[in-house]
């Protein structure tokens, strides 16, 4: 019974101290005033005043705004990674054709300086001997291509 008592006691304390509402006051002198206690417990005279809150429009529409730059900054960042991603292949590809073309211009120079035959194959497969000239012009047309794509 006691813990009924207090709690209902508690309940009636709290429940005066939530009056959260702005009162418009005049006091004897008829200068008005803002208070968040009714103007009777003050002993004055005045009325409530009703603030009516209006849901914000702007809000939406910035929320809006904002996934939307959100969205176009994904979307910007997305390409640029896959621009990347491109750009690194083909480096990559470009890189392993130097590699090819600077190996084979060391074979064919090797070649051509140790003076043995020198010789190409065919498109059947057969060995076609050809002169240093021709090797040296070869190694010439060689370190061309090697200037033209890997420079």
């Amino acid at each position: 019974m006691i813990k009924l008592m207090v709690i209902m006691s508690l309940f009636i304390v709290f429940s005066f101290s939530v009056n959260a509402g702005i009162y418009h006051c005049k006091d004897s002198a008829n200068k008005s005033y803002f208070s968040d206690k009714p103007c009777e417990v003050q002993g004055k005279t005045g009325k409530e005043v009703k603030i009516k809150v209006q849901p914000s429009k702007t809000y939406d529409s910035n929320a809006q705004n904002r996934q939307q730059r959100m969205q176009q900054m994904l979307q910007s960042l997305q390409e640029s990674r896959a621009n990347r991603e491109e750009a690194k292949a083909k480096k990559a590809e470009k890189d392993k054709k130097c590699a090819y073309l600077y190996k084979r211009l060391e074979h064919q120079r090797k070649d051509v300086n140790s003076g043995g035959r020198l010789y190409q194959y065919d498109d059947n497969g057969d060995r076609q001997y050809i002169s240093h000239e021709q090797a040296s012009n070869e190694v010439n047309a060689l370190e061309k291509k090697i200037k033209q794509y890997c420079q």
